[in-house]
């Protein structure tokens, strides 16, 4: 297989795909808190829209030098470019809404609501790809989305407008990783990176102007290495998809409430109580679960 082409049946990747996948989706997304801690801590001085829009110009140095490193390789090639474009949208629009959100109401309300998506995303799966849902797959879900509440315990009280941001952005997050699954069966996962950074790029560099301000040599490197993990995680979460199916992968988008807890730490000074502790825990354990259901299915050889 030539670098850039769709990959073969997921069956020619090894004794298990769908492990294959978790195990790059559950690294992918221990990143994510990373690139967010960076951001956040830029937050005071560097607006939402600009953080995102460096983030998209990292990702297109990368996709830049790629080309120049591989320059026979078509790498926008593909068969669906309106579901291409709908997902690049997704994800500009997600990201700018999350971040945004963080201005108007408490992050720990802002990451909980956002983490609907898995659980949507799941729903999703069944209702626009026709997946067959395993009920461990739903436990694993529903116990690390009760895990979520348990660490962020968001505010019942939430009436600012910013919650509905997060709320969106949750919902663009589901749709995202569903079209990401129908996109890995036609289209190479470089070519879903590369359109999502340019269809980002366009629409952040349409608008970043009217808000831009201008950073320091300090800001600028931070930037521009939040923007290097991300494009990183988000490869990998793309990666992800074309080994197993969103129902799989989705209760392990939750390892990044570990992640999260220790950049809480390690940045901000941030210590865990009782409750987050105990809230990792039961994060861990489904996600511990749902992998040792997936191991005695393919051990008795079931499918799906």
């Amino acid at each position: 297989m030539t670098v850039g082409e769709p990959a073969p049946a997921a069956t020619a990747r090894g004794r298990n795909p769908v492990l294959v996948g978790i195990v790059i989706v559950a690294t992918s997304c221990s990143l994510y808190p990373v690139g967010d801690a960076i951001s956040k801590y830029l937050m005071p001085a560097i607006t939402s829209l600009e953080i995102v829009w460096v983030r998209y110009m990292v990702h297109m140095v990368g996709i830049a030098l790629f080309a120049c490193v591989w320059p026979g390789v078509l790498i926008l090639r593909t068969r669906r470019p309106r579901l291409q474009l709908a997902r690049g949208l997704a994800v500009a629009l997600g990201s700018t809404m999350l971040i945004t959100s963080f201005q108007f109401i408490p992050l720990a309300d802002s990451i909980a609501i956002s983490f609907l998506g898995p659980v949507l995303a799941v729903a999703l799966s069944g209702l626009v790809l026709h997946e067959r849902i395993r009920w461990h797959r739903w436990i694993a879900v529903g116990v690390g989305f009760a895990a979520v509440l348990i660490i962020m315990r968001p505010g019942l009280g939430v009436v600012h407008w910013g919650a509905s941001l997060a709320l969106a952005a949750a919902c663009m997050s589901a749709g995202h990783q569903v079209m990401t699954r129908q996109l890995g069966a036609t289209d190479a996962t470089l070519t879903t990176f590369a359109w999502s950074t340019i269809v980002g790029l366009i629409v952040t560099s349409a608008i970043v102007p009217l808000v831009w301000v201008t950073p320091d040599l300090r800001q600028c490197l931070l930037l521009l290495a939040a923007g290097a993990i991300l494009a990183v995680a988000h490869l990998g979460a793309v990666l992800a998809m074309r080994f197993a199916p969103v129902s799989a992968v989705a209760p392990y988008n939750y390892m990044t409430i570990p992640s999260a807890l220790v950049m809480g730490y390690l940045v901000f000074g941030e210590l865990p109580d009782g409750w987050s502790l105990f809230g990792t825990i039961v994060l861990i354990g489904a996600g511990l679960y749902a992998f040792r259901r997936e191991m005695k299915r393919e051990e008795g050889g079931g499918g799906g």
